[in-house]
This record gives structure tokens, C-alpha cells and sequence, in this order.
């Protein structure tokens, strides 16, 4: 079966802002100044949903908000519920990342209903630079479809991109979170 792969273009002006930033100390601290702007050195997923509408709007999609804060606090950061200064640089990579594959997630989920069924998936496959058969297709949606459901959700689809492997625009992201993660967390606690 053929690997995925992602190439968004439509973040490329918020993309060279937060690249530049992210190789300048100097505009990193601004930024951070702009999310913590309670001075408090640690930001809430509100924070960071009201600083992307302000500062980056074309970013501003909550489910791959969700996904770049879980990924930074329980895997690039220490695991609490806050995005702490050090682990801010990888915020904002995360952002950029979840928003790419959300595109084309939305490209692909043609129903608009935030889910993506075999059919969707089949005829979408070409936004993932695959090239499947319909029974590849379908053993593709099945492992996605981890719950057994019939439809794939962002989770879902952002899991199975991870287990894959799959570049997004050159970054690969192959640990991921998932709802259980945080309760996992907090039990161990």
C-alpha cells in the first residue's frame, strides 16, 4: 500500500511568519508576550485559541488547535494542561502541522460534517498522494477507523497519519495523543 504524504500551501504566509519567529529570540518573546498576555508564564487552550484568531486568523480551526495543544502538553512538554515558555516553539509548530492536515482533511470529508466515511476516503485518497484500489482503499479506512463506526474523526484521521509516518509539508509527527491520553495521565497521577 501506498505511504501518504501532505502538501498544503494555503498557511504559507502564516508558515514564513512563524518560521522566521521561531529563528529569532527577539520575535519568540514577542510572541509569547502576545499569548501570556497576563504575564501568568503559562497559557490555557483559550489562550491559545484567542491568540491565533488575533495573530494568525488563517490558523484558527479548533480541532487542529486541540490537537497541537494535546501534542505539545502531553508529548513535547511536561504533561500538565499549560504550554510553559520552553515548550511555546513547539506550539507553535504543532499549530502549523494540525492545521495542514485538517485542510485536507475538510478537502477529503466532502459531507461537511467533520467525518469522513469509505466513500469520502476512496475518492480522496489523491489529496493523500496515494494511489489505492478499492480494496486497498477500504483496508486503509478500516485500520483509520479504529472504533469500527463507519466514519473517521480528525482524531482518528490524525492517528492514523502519525502511525504512518506521513510528512506534512516535510515535518513527520509519529507520536500522537489521543482522548485517552489525558485521563491515562491523570490516573497515573
Amino acid at each position: 500500500m501506498a505511504s501518504p504524504h501532505i502538501e498544503v500551501t494555503k498557511f504559507a504566509d502564516a508558515e514564513a511568519k512563524i518560521q522566521a519567529a521561531l529563528k529569532d529570540e527577539a520575535k519568540l518573546k514577542s510572541l509569547w508576550h502576545r499569548i501570556d498576555n497576563n504575564n501568568s508564564g503559562k497559557v490555557s487552550l483559550a489562550e491559545i485559541g484567542k491568540f491565533t484568531r488575533e495573530t494568525y486568523p488563517s490558523l484558527d480551526h479548533a480541532p487542529a488547535l486541540m490537537r497541537a495543544y494535546k501534542l505539545t502538553t502531553l508529548k513535547d512538554g511536561d504533561g500538565d494542561s499549560w504550554v510553559e515558555p520552553n515548550e511555546f516553539p513547539a506550539l507553535l509548530r504543532n499549530i502549523l502541522y494540525f492545521n495542514k492536515v485538517f485542510a485536507v482533511f475538510e478537502d477529503i470529508d466532502t459531507g461537511d460534517d467533520r467525518r469522513i466515511d469509505l466513500g469520502e476516503f476512496k475518492k480522496g485518497t489523491k489529496k493523500l498522494g496515494m494511489k489505492l484500489s478499492d480494496a486497498d482503499a477500504a483496508a486503509a479506512f478500516k485500520q483509520i477507523d479504529k472504533n469500527g463506526g463507519g466514519q473517521v474523526l480528525f482524531e482518528e484521521f490524525c492517528e492514523w497519519l502519525a502511525e504512518q509516518h506521513c510528512p506534512v509539508g516535510g515535518t513527520v509527527v509519529s507520536s500522537f495523543t489521543t482522548s485517552a491520553d489525558r485521563a491515562n495521565d491523570e490516573h497515573r497521577k
